[in-house]
């Protein structure tokens, strides 16, 4: 991986991760308007794009450098920097939203949602990230595939068109017995996710090759997809986080030294809905008393939160790098 991805990974995973946070916000509960519900699709938008990016990116970083010799350290540092980390924040949430009263599990139900994808997780945000440590489990099954260069970049281009009929059932409630779980979202980022570990498995020469290919395709897809944002819109969404990581503007802060939020994006990530749970009505009161329009109040509210979660990650970051620093790696795997 050359030092431009890099760079352009660590400032997209603080966009996108504003983006979550900002589409977690819902929409407001005061009165609709026209433009009100032109900024619910646009946040609806940037969350598809962000989740599109986050599979991009983990299927990219796997699959960098990985071999038969590589893979037990990979798997190695997943359960550390994943799975650690996702069963830490589940299991406190779990005490903290039973002792606030806004959910109760059983430990059946408990490991349904857990480790099942049968529900989701009482840290709902986290499922994406147990969700890609599975996937990386057989990634060396998957890695002999990618090797057929030709082959497996056409086959996971036939796939954007199926997985989208395959979610579209899901989404539409027509997936019957098929049905499981939160597997219709995860089955919706498939494409993004073997994308990235096709490119993240390519030397400079051979993804400058393929991403030629994909140009066209992409700004054809977008601009189709722009007016009709069926299966056009619906495919360039989970390729455009390719181009990003290609080609994204590069900011001279990036070569000074490490952005201002770029230590807190994981830990943004994992406290952003229980947050919300615990003080949606007191944010929702405060920013309704200073909006005169829904649409102010809906900008309102998501900015308020996102400075809220931005504020106590920094607080739990200053804290337990002086206070415990292994709790904080553990929390946040390292990052």
């Amino acid at each position: 991986m050359n030092q431009s991805i890099s760079r352009r990974i660590s400032y997209l995973n603080i966009f996108f991760t504003i983006c979550i946070v900002c589409y977690h916000c819902g929409s407001p509960a005061i009165g609709p308007s026209r433009l009100n519900l032109l900024l619910n699709d646009v946040f609806d938008g940037f969350c598809a794009v962000a989740m599109s990016y986050f599979f991009t990116v983990t299927g990219f970083l796997l699959f960098n450098n990985l071999s038969s010799r590589t893979y037990a350290r990979k798997i190695k540092s997943r359960i550390r920097t994943l799975l650690m980390p996702y069963l830490c924040w589940e299991i406190l949430f779990t005490i903290v939203l039973t002792a606030a009263g806004v959910a109760s599990y059983s430990p059946q139900r408990w490991i349904r949602t857990v480790f099942l994808f049968d529900m989701w997780p009482p840290d709902g945000a986290l499922w994406y990230v147990y969700a890609v440590f599975i996937m990386a489990l057989p990634s060396l099954v998957l890695l002999s595939f990618l090797k057929k260069r030709s082959v497996a970049f056409k086959s996971i281009l036939i796939l954007y068109p199926v997985l989208y009929l395959v979610h579209l059932r899901y989404f539409t409630g027509e997936a019957g017995e098929l049905a499981y779980g939160y597997f219709g979202n995860i089955i919706s980022y498939i494409p993004s996710y073997l994308t990235g570990a096709f490119f993240g498995s390519l030397n400079h020469e051979e993804s400058q090759h393929y991403l030629k290919k994909l140009l066209l395709p992409i700004a054809l897809m977008s601009v189709v997809g722009f007016d009709r944002p069926n299966i056009f819109g619906w495919c360039a969404t989970r390729l455009i986080p390719l181009l990003l990581l290609y080609g994204a503007p590069l900011f001279q802060a990036e070569v000074d030294g490490p952005l201002p939020l770029q230590n807190l994006t994981f830990l943004m990530y994992a406290i952003h809905l229980p947050f919300q749970f615990l003080f949606k009505t007191q944010l929702s009161a405060f920013a309704e008393i200073a909006s005169f329009h829904p649409a102010a109040y809906n900008l309102f509210y998501r900015l308020l939160t996102i400075v809220s979660v931005i504020i106590i990650s920094k607080i739990i970051h200053s804290l337990m790098s002086k206070v415990c620093p292994p709790a904080l790696r553990l929390l946040t795997g390292g990052r």
